[in-house]
């Protein structure tokens, strides 16, 4: 995949995007949930998970709460999350802790599902590798690309320029033509 940086266009800061400003600490556990689902996804989230399933057991039974764990959130791990989000009842609340690509992936999911953004809470314990869907064929992407820089999407072929938006639906961040704009 070829990537390279655009000078002439910067994501401005302060800008308004879709883009997740992410907690600089684990969100607390919700005490108003009745069922608990925890996401642990690689080797750092696993210590926060512990600490969630801790402050749940202050107030929910055991059997309540449940731990899905992944190195990464492939199609087997998806698979098994939406048979998991199937289950889910009113009082029931998600927390995922892991790199920011498999945050995304198992928001979408969760969305895709039928939650409301008010039921799910993440930590993101890294963001290296991003999720970049193409607009043109749809292929997604996982790379070590940032907003503002482009890449040559595998699937149709386009350069693409990764925009400062991110889809709660796709669990992605836009890649758009990077000429797009050009006058022909």
């Amino acid at each position: 995949m070829e990537k390279r940086s655009v000078e002439n266009r910067r994501v401005v800061s302060g800008a308004r995007t879709s883009v997740p400003i992410w907690p600089l600490s684990p969100p607390e556990v919700d005490p108003r949930a009745r069922r608990l689902s925890i996401v642990e996804i690689g080797g750092p989230a696993a210590g926060i998970a512990a600490g969630w399933r801790a402050q749940a057991g202050g107030f929910l039974p055991e059997e309540q709460v449940s731990l899905l764990t992944a190195e990464t959130a492939d199609v087997p791990f998806l698979d098994r999350l939406r048979e998991h989000l199937a289950q889910a009842e009113v009082g029931w609340r998600m927390l995922i802790a892991g790199p920011e690509a498999e945050v995304l992936a198992v928001q979408s999911e969760a969305i895709q599902a039928g939650a409301v953004p008010s039921e799910i809470a993440s930590f993101v314990t890294g963001v290296a590798i991003r999720r970049i869907r193409c607009a043109h064929c749809r292929t997604l992407h996982r790379a070590e690309l940032s907003p503002g820089d482009t890449y040559r999407c595998a699937g149709c072929g386009y350069l693409l320029l990764v925009h400062p938006h991110v889809s709660r639906l796709h669990g992605a961040y836009l890649g758009a033509r990077a000429d797009a704009e050009v006058a022909s």
